[in-house]
């Protein structure tokens, strides 16, 4: 009897051990985008960002939202005060008039992250 309770205890150590670390590896990689939806021209930035030593990538993020049925990004940066620049799948700016950049910022949905910089942390 104290035998089989041994290792009734020690693999219930050993299955909450390994849902853990699961539960840990799977939060990780469903935050971010597949790297096959990525625009080239976002996994071209984010390389020369990373490789730049005086930017600001390690407090940085890039998210897609969708918005009027099209995927748009915004590159957040956890110091700064203004609006995050949003750019549309082909690069190009928004426009930031009032009016649309509202319009944007309130019915924007579906939040995932692109990519993060290792002290990024606005969540």
């Amino acid at each position: 009897m104290y035998l089989y309770n041994v290792n009734s205890y020690t693999m219930k150590k050993v299955f909450i051990l390994l849902l853990f670390s699961l539960f840990l590896t799977s939060c990780e990689k469903d935050y971010l985008v597949p790297n096959k939806e990525v625009p080239q021209w976002l996994k071209d930035r984010i390389a020369k960002d990373q490789k730049d030593t005086n930017s600001f990538s390690d407090i940085s993020a890039w998210i897609r939202y969708e918005y009027n049925g099209k995927y748009y990004y915004e590159y957040n940066l956890m110091t700064s005060s203004q609006f995050p620049p949003v750019f549309t799948d082909d690069g190009q700016l928004l426009s930031q008039t009032k009016d649309s950049y509202i319009d944007y910022m309130n019915n924007k949905c579906c939040k995932k992250y692109i990519w993060k910089g290792k002290t990024y942390s606005l969540d």
